[in-house]
């Protein structure tokens, strides 16, 4: 699937059973028309090409719930500083993603937002005060998580099956 550089917008649950591959013009196509929303997609294409790395643009202040949700090409992120909030499960089922770079300006990560990914070493940064309930859950690769001294909680199964960490 293609997206018209004309569309303005994809409701919510427009492909909640997944689709393949889709093709946005630009990244920030894809975020001004999913805003997440349940919307599936296996593959993200960028101008023909397989997103496997991205970079929050600047601007970008939240990454909505689910955004890139079961995307199996995503290898890595790098979230630009101005984003506050990762929604829930907005990255969670990215089956290659191994690689993820907060910046200091998060101060909210949502419930099941890294759930079953490779991700292998993650710092959170020192705005964080909660870890959310599964936020971690199934990430087998999980080796070490450096959590601030602020985090004042963390909810239920957050590292669940997190069975190759050594390090917190």
């Amino acid at each position: 699937i293609s997206f018209p550089e004309s569309l303005r917008a994809l409701g919510p649950y427009a492909f909640d059973a997944g689709v393949g591959t889709v093709n946005f013009n630009s990244i920030e196509q894809l975020f001004a028309l999913t805003k997440g929303e349940g919307n599936y997609f296996e593959k993200i294409h960028v101008n023909g090409a397989p997103l496997t790395e991205v970079t929050i643009p600047s601007g970008i202040t939240e990454i909505p719930d689910e955004m890139f949700c079961c995307n199996t090409t995503l290898t890595s992120v790098i979230i630009s500083e101005g984003v506050t909030k990762i929604g829930q499960w907005a990255f969670s089922d990215c089956e290659s993603l191994e690689s993820i770079t907060i910046p200091s300006t998060v101060t909210h990560i949502g419930k099941g937002a890294f759930a079953c990914t490779k991700i292998n070493s993650i710092t959170l940064p020192e705005n964080i005060e909660e870890i959310e309930s599964r936020t971690f859950e199934l990430c087998e690769y999980l080796k070490n998580i450096i959590i601030p001294d602020n985090v004042k909680s963390i909810g239920e199964r957050a590292f669940e099956d997190c069975s190759s960490l050594e390090e917190i």
